[in-house]
């Protein structure tokens, strides 16, 4: 330093303890040199004035210089009265136009901390005069020499930012959010779990979202993390693994996404005593939807504590490895990732914005003195994956008696698990040692799951408390008509994908059909429908092969309630379908299964599809088609299924009905019908052309009903019209082994009409069809 510097230097210093004098370019860019010098080893060859930040009335606050062409940059303070070096960087260089805006919050703090010293011309302390003399002079600052042996070096080399190729799976084109790049920093630097846990739902059209982007969800169990594709640098314009992690992220966050700046909560609300369980943010997230250790997480803000505790904080978390959450500056807070720290306390900060511009920040107050701007800084601190983390989902969580539940270990941990220990209350068996268990839940009631795991490095347990519901068993017998709510109580539709019901759009799922001419053989007029036809897809199908409906090789069921088949012996199922194919290539299939474990393993019963299924032409043979194809009252039939064996003495079984879709239009179904168990040796009248017999069919009105087995007492029939009306009923004599009759039908129309054979208590014994013609 020359005479003259080292001069004004000292005119500056006596000024200064008096009031806040301003520093000179000059001046601030002698300490930028010497300040570097003690920080760095790399030769200066230049230093070149990257930016003067002014007040508005044109007085600097603070300079900018970068070193060489990209060995780093030095922020240095345009007050005596505040702390000379504000930030700097050994790497990289300053560009105005490439600031994030984690950085800009960050440095808008700065900006205020340096305009309201001026203001109150509040002045210097020793230790920060002592500061500026040092550096001015190139003396070895003390506070250095005593704390040199105390730094942690960045932990990590990641540069991820918030645009692509990061945000290409964020709706519509949306940044990520910083909050989401931050957490996102942290996991890869953990590289854990292998796949979130749990699911998360919310809307974002609620008023506090800016850009509507409709109902957000995510399964996380379904997300495997693939770190070994997820390097510190990312050039390539598409990764998708980056992507979903950051798409989670966001999602498990209740993210706002804006094309502008997304955003969301680090820290919990009520931080102050970190109490808040289960409140959006990425302090819960961490734990709730990614496995991370809930022992240890704690947020903090900056305010509850002095300059000096808060920096041991920030200094204890990078001794122990772990990255920091930080967040605040400004108005407007933003998130970025603190991972290291120098031996004078200034802490590295990894903005989230490709690298840009990343260094070293003092986190206490530029003047003791001053204002605390900086007081709504946050830290989430505790950041870490634990020794496990025991996790585990059920196939299904509410089951008839006599079914069985399929139990998924989805436990996380960072060493390889050696043991599994579940207990299961009210469950046979009652403990299991295997990963993913299968256990029968015989007597009704309400049940916990606790799932024990132990890895090298600890072991954990959870406990879902009244986690199972097993109800009774329905007792047969089934008799299905769609005519209530659908789907009907104690039905599932299994859609994972979500298609719509619309004719308008590609896309089908199973749903109630109102159909005008009446549902199978007029009894109402609902049926179930699959619709898989759209009517401008039909128009492309005649001359192209098929497109982009994502329907197609779809198979999508709708399951039956459990259903108690312990005194059956013998029984069938039945029901009404009604059919056209799109044409020869284009047809759905229906497929029937039946399970005895709550839906874990199916076995199929029915398979038919094309023309086998069909109970009318090809749909596209129609030039006049506009809505698909509509059943006529002659376009049903009934299909009779004869129960296997395996089912009869089972305390649960179900049914799935499957359609199989190749693009084939619309499947009717109706009238599911299995007859109620036979009871104390009675037979049931299960078959229409085994046990009952209309002859002749057709007829003109007089004819006979012939029974083949034993009838319980108080049978009688009932006979419908195609709109569903009862137009003649009888009680029937029984026992008997025949019955001749002639229903006085009198001036019956021509047409289709249905039988009904119930016994005493209701029990549909048999029904079927037969044909009027004069």
């Amino acid at each position: 330093m020359n005479k003259r510097t080292m001069l004004l230097f000292a005119n500056l210093l006596l000024a200064g303890s008096i009031y806040a004098t301003g520093i000179p370019a000059s001046l601030a860019q002698k300490v930028c040199t010497n300040f570097y010098k003690q920080n760095s080893p790399k030769a200066i060859s230049s230093v070149t004035l990257a930016e003067t930040n002014l007040t508005p009335q044109g007085a600097a606050l603070y300079y900018v210089f970068n070193i060489n062409t990209n060995d780093g940059f030095v922020i240095v303070s345009a007050d005596n009265a505040a702390s000379p070096i504000i930030g700097y960087a050994t790497t990289g260089h300053y560009e105005m136009q490439n600031l994030s805006p984690e950085f800009e919050s960050y440095m808008a703090v700065i900006d205020k901390e340096i305009k309201d010293i001026k203001a109150r011309n509040l002045p210097a302390t020793p230790a920060i005069s002592a500061e500026w003399s040092d550096y001015a002079t190139g003396t070895a600052h003390t506070r250095l020499s005593h704390r040199f042996r105390s730094a942690v070096a960045p932990l990590s080399n990641v540069v991820w930012s918030q645009g692509g190729p990061f945000n290409g799976m964020c709706p519509g084109g949306c940044v990520t959010g910083c909050c989401a790049t931050s957490m996102a920093q942290v996991m890869q630097y953990w590289k854990y779990p292998a796949h979130g846990i749990l699911s998360n739902t919310y809307n974002e059209n609620t008023p506090q979202y800016g850009q509507n982007y409709g109902v957000l969800s995510r399964n996380f169990y379904n997300d495997y993390y693939n770190w070994a594709n997820m390097p510190d640098t990312i050039n390539a314009p598409s990764n998708s693994d980056v992507a979903l992690l950051m798409l989670d992220c966001g999602i498990a966050i209740d993210m706002n996404y804006n094309p502008g700046g997304s955003n969301a909560q680090v820290i919990c609300p009520n931080a102050y005593s970190n109490a808040g369980a289960d409140s959006v943010s990425c302090q819960t997230a961490y734990t709730k939807f990614f496995g991370y250790n809930r022992h240890t997480i704690q947020g903090y803000y900056k305010g509850q504590f002095s300059d000096t505790v808060w920096t041991n904080m920030m200094e204890n978390e990078l001794n122990h490895g772990r990255m920091i959450q930080y967040t605040g500056g400004g108005d407007i807070g933003h998130a970025w990732v603190c991972e290291g720290y120098d031996s004078n306390s200034y802490f590295y900060m990894n903005w989230g914005w490709g690298g840009s511009p990343n260094g070293y920040f003092s986190l206490k107050n530029l003047n003791p003195y001053g204002y605390n701007f900086d007081s709504l800084q946050q830290a989430l601190i505790g950041i870490e994956p634990p020794a496990a983390s025991a996790q585990f989902i059920a196939n299904n969580i509410s089951v008839k008696s006599g079914s069985s539940i399929y139990f998924s270990d989805k436990s996380l941990t960072p060493t390889a698990i050696t043991a599994w220990h579940w207990q299961f209350p009210g469950g046979t068996p009652a403990t299991s040692s295997t990963q993913n268990p299968l256990v029968k839940y015989n007597t009704p009631g309400i049940y916990n799951v606790t799932l024990i795991v132990t890895a090298s490095g600890g072991s954990d347990t959870l406990t879902r408390y009244n986690y199972i519901a097993v109800q009774p068993s329905d007792s047969l017998p089934i008799l299905q008509t769609f005519s209530g709510k659908f789907p009907p109580k104690g039905w599932y539709v299994n859609n994972p994908n979500g298609y719509n019901t619309s004719y308008q759009s590609y896309g089908g799922a199973w749903q109630q059909y109102i159909h005008t001419q009446g549902g199978g053989y007029g009894l109402n007029d609902t049926c179930m429908l699959f619709n898989n036809f759209n009517l401008g897809y039909r128009d492309y199908l005649l001359n192209e092969p098929p497109g982009p409906n994502p329907i197609g090789g779809e198979n999508m069921q709708i399951y039956t309630p459990a259903y108690n088949f312990t005194l059956v012996s013998a029984d069938s199922l039945y029901f009404d379908v009604a059919y056209a194919p799109y044409n020869s290539l284009y047809s759905d299939t229906l497929a029937i299964y039946y399970s005895l474990d709550g839906g874990v393993s199916w076995t199929n019963i029915y398979y038919k599809g094309g023309a086998a299924l069909a109970t009318a032409p090809s749909i596209s043979s129609n030039a006049n088609d506009t809505l698909g194809f509509k059943p006529t009252p002659a376009q049903w039939r009934t299909d009779y299924i004869t129960l296997p064996p395996a089912v009869f003495g089972q305390q649960s079984v179900m049914f799935s009905f499957e359609n199989r879709s190749y693009w084939g239009g619309q499947l009717y179904i109706d009238n599911i019908h299995v007859p109620a168990s036979p009871i104390q040796g009675v037979q049931s009248v299960a078959g229409r052309d085994e046990n009952l017999v209309i002859y002749p069919n057709p007829n003109n009105g007089s004819f006979q009903l012939a029974i083949n087995s034993q009838l319980p007492t108080n049978s009688s029939v009932a006979i419908f019209n195609m709109l569903g009306q009862q137009i003649y009923y009888s009680g029937l004599v029984a026992p008997v082994t025949q019955i001749s009759m002639n229903p006085a039908l009198g001036e019956a129309a021509t047409g289709l009409y249905l039988y009904r054979v119930m016994d005493g208590s209701g029990n549909l014994l048999g029904q079927g069809k037969f044909v009027i013609a004069k």
